[in-house]
């Protein structure tokens, strides 16, 4: 008996890791590219408020999320020891260099309660050249609060503070440029 429910623990475990966790208003539909991702879309008329929270920077600086009211926000939770979060950092720099700061704002949240520590997340993106924003979620609050199961994982808020998409899986540039209108 013992063995048969820790078994079965461990599959259901292995099923929601793999499976990841929606939300019950949110469509989720199957969007090409050259890497499997998952767009998940709110209804028009029904986009989802999104959280405030606020984080340091890579620097110590605190930043809040709705300091970037009025603008486009892109909001990416990933690791260093991630494949795919590694795969999509480069697409993810190149999106932050094209973006136009003044109505689009791109955010890399670190989920540092899954790293070896700040210092280590400093030196790779030092050691990787990538110097888009990045804020260090240290007890994986953010990530909870926005239900991330999976990553990476990016959300699309617009200029109201309404997320109006959730991306599960690596991004490229030009998915990125598509969705706020670049």
């Amino acid at each position: 008996m013992k063995k048969t429910a820790t078994l079965l623990f461990h599959f259901l475990l292995i099923s929601c890791v793999f499976l990841g966790c929606q939300e019950s208003d949110l469509k989720q539909e199957n969007a090409p590219s050259k890497t499997t991702m998952k767009e998940i879309i709110t209804k028009e008329n029904s986009k989802v408020p999104a959280n405030n929270f606020v984080l340091p920077t890579t620097d110590g600086k605190m930043v809040k999320l709705s300091d970037f009211k009025g603008k486009k926000v892109v909001i990416n939770f990933w690791t260093t020891w991630c494949p795919p979060c590694k795969e999509e950092l480069p697409e993810l720099q190149r999106f932050y260099e094209q973006a136009d700061s003044e109505h689009v704002a791109f955010l890399g949240i670190n989920i540092t309660s899954e790293e070896g520590g700040k210092e280590e997340v400093k030196s790779f993106l030092s050691k990787s050249g990538f110097d888009f924003p990045v804020l260090f979620d240290e007890k994986g609050e953010v990530m909870k609060l926005y239900k991330v199961m999976v990553i990476p994982t990016t959300f699309i808020i617009d200029e109201q503070g309404q997320v109006f998409k959730k991306i599960i899986g690596p991004v490229t540039t030009e998915q990125l440029k598509r969705l706020t209108d670049l």
